[in-house]
């Protein structure tokens, strides 16, 4: 093997790596719908918004967040 073919090999073994660690994560994450998901969170963020002290992003900043 010449070293160009040694580096190619590296290049796809490591992609290959790269690949089959995040890929499956991606699609564990997707459990329920966007609608259900923000109501799950609203709840959780409702429950302990007296909590939590330091908040970096005030509250009304951080609802109007949206992907």
């Amino acid at each position: 093997m010449n070293q160009a073919s040694i580096k190619f090999f590296i290049a796809c073994l490591g992609l290959s790596i790269l690949w089959v660690g995040t890929v499956p994560s991606v699609f564990a994450q997707k459990n329920g719908t966007a609608k259900e998901l923000d109501a799950t969170v609203e709840k959780f963020l409702n429950e302990n918004r007296r909590s939590w002290h330091d908040l970096n992003v005030p509250y009304k900043d951080g609802k109007h967040y949206s992907i």
